[in-house]
């Protein structure tokens, strides 16, 4: 499963957060499930950032959790590449 991560503390906010939603919904898509959705971050004493000033396409992307396998991770992994490339080419 997958869980993205936005700061709210940079001026990319809304070009990150659009740029994932594109993800989250081809992932749901073509992986119904698979993908937790956005959680928006921001305020005191939080790292509203993430690097994500640096680009209006950079994300933070959590990948799994205790409860999974390796192979799991590594196939959500790979689901995610597809996904990824497919909104890369859409423009």
């Amino acid at each position: 499963s997958f869980l993205f991560l936005i700061g709210l503390e940079n001026p990319n906010y809304m070009e990150n957060n659009n740029f994932s939603e594109r993800i989250v919904d081809k992932l749901n898509s073509k992986y119904p499930g698979i993908c937790k959705g956005i959680m928006q971050k921001g305020g005191v004493g939080v790292n509203g950032v993430y690097n994500q000033d640096f680009s209006p396409h950079l994300i933070l992307l959590e990948v799994g959790g205790e409860e999974n396998t390796t192979a799991e991770v590594l196939n959500s992994a790979l689901a995610f590449s597809d996904c990824f490339l497919e909104v890369i080419n859409e423009g």
